[in-house]
């Protein structure tokens, strides 16, 4: 996760349910989530081709350059369905929120899933 993300969210989930930050603070620790630098300008072009947003784009470079296994969306508007994003051109498996649930509890149960493409 990146630090604009990190951000972005914290502040939804103060603005919309304020008790849920806690929560959200948990899973970030026991997920072993990293925070990770913000993208080059040189990567953010390019997945600015792939996203035509440049806040999108941002964060997308991020996910990329960190070489994350989900990349956990809100916006359904640029992300999911974008057959530039996901295999076979990047490694993401793009998800909303619950399916991500689903696709972490299904890896937990075996753990060889979370090495194909597929959820």
């Amino acid at each position: 996760m990146n630090r604009e993300v990190l951000r972005d969210t914290e502040y939804l989930i103060r603005k919309r349910k304020p008790a849920l930050l806690a929560i959200f603070a948990l899973l970030l620790d026991e997920s072993h989530v990293e925070v990770v630098a913000d993208a080059s300008r040189k990567l953010v072009e390019l997945r600015l081709e792939m996203t035509g947003c440049l806040p999108d784009a941002r964060v997308l470079a991020a996910a990329v350059g960190c070489d994350a296994d989900v990349f956990v969306i809100y916006d359904t508007e640029h992300f999911l369905q974008n057959p530039l994003i996901g295999p076979p051109r990047t490694r993401l498996r793009v998800l909303k929120a619950p399916q991500t649930v689903a696709w972490y509890l299904a890896l937990m149960q075996d753990p060889k899933q979370g090495t194909t493409s597929e959820v």
